[in-house]
């Protein structure tokens, strides 16, 4: 087998057997991570270089000064493969395949992975009933929403992870008490309406929607949730593990089942 450049990028400790799969393979394994990170036991057998980047705050690079040195790796290396090794390091991958036109995941179709709004917006276009949401961009728009749709909400950020940065309003007076909610992060949170339906998880490895790892529900629910899975990725053609959440009320229940991130 030929052997390949692979860069993967971190910014957090993970990837050991990834990285030590890649090196069996007999591959070249170049490792990117925060600088704060030197000292952990880093699968050092499996990797031929390592390039540090300081943080500017926890999980955050410079991405001008990420594009500079790594135009600098590539004058004397030739990248076949830039993967991250967690949530937070996908826009930066993103961005390198993008800029250096690397083949994979690009800044567009990655925010369907990690822009919490992005991907709300795809499931709607497609058809998939979601809970009521809203963009924070336009004052009108969020008193609109404010109007129809009632509290309370959720201001959630569009690219963290887990519960991180959520911040639940009960009323118009928190909405507008806030100002840096509107000013400050309008380009990087949304609002969503609420919910407290019992919630379940289901994994797939695509593009085989029949591999699920599915709770225990009732066929027609089965069948709901394979057909929403098909209609959300069905657009590009992905591949890989994916996990969705559903909700699910008692009764009565909806038409279909709500989807999420």
């Amino acid at each position: 087998m030929e052997e390949k450049t692979i860069v993967c990028i971190s910014c957090y400790y993970k990837g050991y057997d990834f990285m030590d799969e890649m090196k069996k393979l007999g591959n070249k394994v170049i490792l990117v991570t925060s600088e704060n990170l030197k000292e952990k036991n880093w699968p050092w057998h499996a990797i031929d270089e390592v390039f540090y980047m300081p943080e500017i705050k926890p999980s955050v690079w410079n991405l001008d000064h990420l594009i500079q040195g790594f135009s600098h790796l590539m004058q004397t290396r030739k990248v076949h493969a830039v993967i991250a090794l967690d949530d937070y390091d996908v826009e930066k991958a993103a961005l390198i395949r993008e800029t250096f036109r690397i083949p994979g995941m690009g800044q567009t179709t990655h925010r369907y992975f990690r822009d919490k709004l992005a991907m709300r917006q795809k499931a709607k276009d497609s058809g998939i009933h979601v809970p009521e949401f809203t963009a924070v961009f336009n004052n009108d728009e969020v008193n609109a929403f404010a109007d129809t749709v009632p509290a309370p909400w959720v201001l959630k950020p569009r690219s963290e992870a887990s519960a991180s940065g959520i911040k639940k309003l009960t009323s118009r007076d928190d909405l507008w008490e806030a100002p840096s909610i509107i000013s400050e992060r309008s380009a990087t949170s949304f609002f969503w309406k609420a919910l407290s339906p019992a919630m379940f998880i289901m994994w797939t490895a695509l593009p085989s929607i029949k591999k699920s790892f599915l709770p225990p529900l009732q066929n027609t629910s089965l069948r709901r949730c394979r057909s929403h899975m098909k209609a959300a990725f069905s657009e590009p053609k992905l591949w890989g593990v994916i996990r969705m959440n559903f909700w699910r009320w008692k009764k009565p229940m909806p038409k279909s089942f709500p989807i999420s991130d």
